[in-house]
C-alpha cells in the first residue's frame, strides 16, 4: 500500500491534507476514500452492480454504514454509507457524461481522465495534489515573488 500511505505520512495534518485529498482528479479521490477500507487491488474490483446494490439494499444499511460487497471479486466491507452514496452519484455522473449506461460487472475505477488507475497514477495525482497546495499556500503567504 504504498501510494496510499504517502498521505498519512505527510507531516502536515488536518486542513492541509483535506486541500490536498480536494486537489486530486474525483476518481483518485474515491480510490483513496476506498483505500481506507479495502486493499488497493479490491479496490480496482469494485463494479458498478455491487455498488448498486450496496446502495439500494435495505437489508445492508447499518445505520451511518453499509455493508458492501461480499461476493467473488470483493471481500465483505462495512463502509460509510456516504462513501457508497458518493461512488454512486459518481457512477451515474460518468454514465450520464458519457452518454452509455454501464454493465454491471464492469469495475468504477478502471481509468481516469483516459488513462488507468494503477498505484503509479495514484501516487502521481498525490504528487501532483501537494505541489499545487504547496504552491497556492506559497502564493497566499507572499513567498512567491509576483512580476
Amino acid at each position: 500500500m504504498e501510494a496510499t500511505t504517502i498521505v498519512t505520512a505527510l507531516p502536515c495534518v488536518g486542513m492541509w491534507n483535506a486541500y490536498v485529498r480536494r486537489m486530486m482528479d474525483p476518481e483518485h479521490r474515491l480510490v483513496l476514500r476506498w483505500c481506507a477500507h479495502l486493499e488497493f487491488e479490491d479496490v480496482l474490483r469494485i463494479d458498478h452492480g455491487s455498488i448498486h446494490a450496496a446502495h439500494s439494499d435495505p437489508a445492508r444499511a447499518l445505520g451511518a454504514w453499509r455493508i458492501a460487497f461480499g461476493n467473488a471479486r470483493v471481500p465483505a466491507t462495512i463502509v460509510p454509507a456516504r462513501l457508497v452514496n458518493v461512488t454512486q452519484q459518481h457512477i451515474l455522473d460518468r454514465a450520464r457524461v458519457c452518454s452509455i449506461a454501464a454493465r454491471h460487472d464492469e469495475p468504477v475505477f478502471d481509468e481516469s481522465f483516459g488513462e488507468p488507475i494503477t498505484r503509479t497514477s495514484l501516487s502521481g495525482s498525490i504528487r501532483r495534489a501537494l505541489v499545487l497546495v504547496r504552491l497556492s499556500d506559497a502564493l497566499l503567504s507572499g513567498k512567491v515573488a509576483s512580476r
